[in-house]
């Protein structure tokens, strides 16, 4: 796996199936997530 630590990334679809399990995967990567469920965007930061 690449590193994407301190990578911003942004999954549109992130509240549910694939959106959501590309979500994850990127957590665990290390990255900073934005992620855009539709109706409501929600923000993941952790230093």
């Amino acid at each position: 796996m690449q590193d994407f630590s301190g990578k911003v990334v942004l999954v549109t679809g992130g509240g549910q199936g694939i959106g959501m399990a590309i979500s994850r995967f990127y957590a665990q990567a290390g990255t900073h997530l934005v992620i855009d469920g539709g109706m409501t965007v929600k923000m993941i930061y952790e230093p």
